[in-house]
């Protein structure tokens, strides 16, 4: 399978700070990125900011997700299982825990009975 590419820019100090060695300020900032799937870069490059300064910035493209990285978990298998066993939810202007106790809220939280992600009989969640 292959992996999305995420290209970004980071901003670069104008000015006197700009004029520093280029190598040594690259190799400071590709370290911050030694366990990531470098594809390109980095890079400086000329920019121009959202509000119209135009500068220097870094550029690096890596691949969506370092190989070190084991996505999850999303969703508890039981609802016993703690905030540990499940990722979060947005919830209005909050975000809460995807655990057990959220799992079998689900009915009342969206006003909703027949809302029911779990078997009542086991506590597996589906």
């Amino acid at each position: 399978m292959t992996r999305p590419l995420l290209a970004a820019l980071l901003c670069c100090a104008a000015g006197p700070a700009a004029a520093q060695d280029d190598n040594n300020r690259l190799t400071h900032i590709a370290a911050f990125f030694a366990e990531a799937d470098m594809r390109a870069g980095p890079e400086i490059v000329e920019c121009t900011l959202s509000g119209g300064a135009e500068t220097r910035c870094v550029r690096f493209t890596v691949a969506a997700m370092p190989q070190t990285y084991t996505p999850g978990p999303w969703c508890p298998a039981q609802v016993t299982d703690g905030p540990e066993a499940g990722g979060i939810w947005f919830l209005g202007d909050e975000v809460v825990d995807v655990d057990g106790a959220f799992i079998t809220s689900l009915a009342e939280i969206y006003g909703d009975e027949n809302w029911q992600l779990y078997d009542p009989e086991t506590g597996a969640v589906r």
